[in-house]
């Protein structure tokens, strides 16, 4: 009987792990870029009963019989499959169509990749995400410049004011 008890505690611990997760994706329904996790389950162990045995001239082999005694979390894995496009109001703002993340630099050069494209830019002219941090671009040219990661810098040249008029 206490055996059976353990059985059905793995499994309500199990259980509470997974609404876990699901609580997690739920609070993060709204995450620009948040990617959901799924749970899988493996079963913890079992106890052989009754081993196998081969067939004979006469008989048919026999099946283990084998009794388990609960089941625990596997892998917590993220659902990294593509998602719907939703419209945003900001002309600075992307999205990724297929694999691949956007690179990001913080202040002290460190690198972090985000599917988040929500950005604007910064007071210098730069391309940033809603931390500050940096978006990194690739830069080269088809003369031979080696591509690089360099930091996206918007430059909007100033007009006279002539040049623009009321209609």
């Amino acid at each position: 009987m206490v055996k059976s008890l353990y059985s059905g505690v793995s499994g309500l611990k199990t259980h509470q792990q997974k609404m876990d997760v699901i609580g997690n994706n739920i609070a993060n329904v709204n995450t620009t870029g948040y990617k959901t996790s799924v749970v899988t389950f493996a079963d913890v162990y079992y106890q052989t009963k009754r081993t196998p045995s081969g067939a004979t001239a006469t008989t048919g082999g026999v099946n283990p019989r084998q009794v388990g005694y609960g089941v625990k979390m596997n892998t917590t894995t993220n659902n990294m499959s593509q998602s719907g496009f939703t419209y945003s109001d900001s002309i600075y703002d992307m999205a990724l169509d297929g694999e691949g993340f956007f690179q990001l630099m913080d202040g002290a050069g460190n690198i972090f990749y985000t599917r988040a494209g929500v950005f604007n830019i910064d007071d210098s002219g730069y391309l940033v995400d809603s931390n500050g941090y940096h978006v990194l671009g690739i830069s080269g040219d088809s003369e031979g410049q080696n591509p690089g990661s360099d930091i996206i810098r918007m430059v909007i040249p100033d007009t006279e004011a002539n040049c623009s008029s009321a209609t």
